[in-house]
């Protein structure tokens, strides 16, 4: 679990390295990281764990909201021992203006309303702050209860460290998932998901 976390966390770097300047459209970050995030993470395998991954990306024009507030959805199915989970996150993907350590947001407001429609889909909805000095994982609901001026005092999260939480079930609406590419593009039609990714992991001996 812990070399697919930190494999997410080298697409995360090197989707923000792709994008040259953080600046333009926060889209382009969502987009980037699904379609690479299959390309490194589909049929990688650890640990007697293999990961399979389905995407989808749609033609939603930039600057339109979604229905549920949010860039990105990201789906897990895992099947192993025994066990069988299904659950999902919702990520809105936002530009960190701060240059060193803290956050900072163009248009709170616009953030606010969006975090607002997020978690009336779900609780289990996060905002993505990426900058040149890294990505910061929010939950929307912290931001949701503090002032605009006080967000640059949440606690955050790495991507490795948040990958691992939503790996090992620590995080994820279990309410909210596809396991296929045909569900996946079911539910981006229903909830107007901009981008989608759908994630497998199961016993690597099953493909044997």
């Amino acid at each position: 679990m812990r070399s697919a976390a930190r494999l997410v966390a080298d697409v995360d770097a090197e989707v923000r390295r792709k994008l040259v300047s953080i600046k333009g459209r926060e889209e382009r970050y969502t987009e980037k990281f699904v379609t690479l995030l299959e390309d490194r993470l589909d049929g990688f395998s650890d640990g007697g764990i293999k990961w399979n991954v389905a995407t989808h990306v749609s033609d939603k024009q930039s600057g339109q909201e979604t229905r549920t507030g949010a860039d990105m959805f990201i789906s897990l199915t895992m099947t192993f021992d025994g066990v069988w989970v299904q659950k999902g996150v919702q990520v809105q993907a936002k530009i960190n203006k701060n240059k060193r350590y803290g956050i900072a947001f163009d248009k709170p407001v616009r953030l606010y309303k969006q975090v607002a429609t997020m978690l009336n889909n779900s609780e289990e909805s996060y905002v993505f702050a990426y900058g040149e000095h890294g990505t910061k994982v929010i939950r929307a609901r912290s931001i949701q209860d503090v002032a605009p001026h006080l967000i640059t005092d949440l606690t955050t999260e790495h991507t490795a460290d948040f990958f691992f939480d939503f790996f090992i079930c620590k995080v994820g609406d279990h309410s909210l998932h596809a396991n296929d590419l045909a569900s996946l593009q079911r539910l981006v039609r229903q909830l107007e998901y901009r981008s989608a990714v759908a994630i497998s992991a199961r016993p690597a001996a099953f493909d044997r």
